[in-house]
């Protein structure tokens, strides 16, 4: 027969080894918890993602219209001024045509009286 010291002794130890596969199923379970989670997290992070991308296309495409719409601007404006240099420039050849034919006109003794 087992003694008294035998018995507490086989009792502790099935305590000892209950407790140990209570904390076991709590390290399971949280194992568990944290696999969800980090499988949520990646998730997440691949939706972010793609949004990130789609934002980026979006972004470039919104970039490009500005940029394209800034260069017009500015090649509008300078086809204004070339095109208005190029006025003055007809009028101040024209001008000195003018002044070039008073010039010579003056110049010509048969015009001379």
């Amino acid at each position: 027969m087992w003694g008294r010291t035998r018995i507490q002794q086989a009792a502790k130890e099935l305590a000892d080894h209950l407790g140990m596969i209570e904390n076991i199923k709590a390290l399971q379970t949280a194992q568990k918890e944290l696999a969800d989670a980090h499988r949520e997290l990646r998730s997440e992070v691949r939706e972010l993602q793609a949004e990130l991308k789609v934002l980026k296309a979006e972004l470039r495409h919104e970039i490009s219209i500005e940029t394209h719409a800034t260069i017009n601007a500015v090649q509008g404006g300078l086809h204004d001024r070339l095109q208005a240099l190029a006025v003055k420039v007809a009028l101040v050849e024209e001008r000195r045509a003018e002044t070039l034919s008073i010039d010579r006109k003056a110049a010509d003794p048969s015009n001379q009286r």
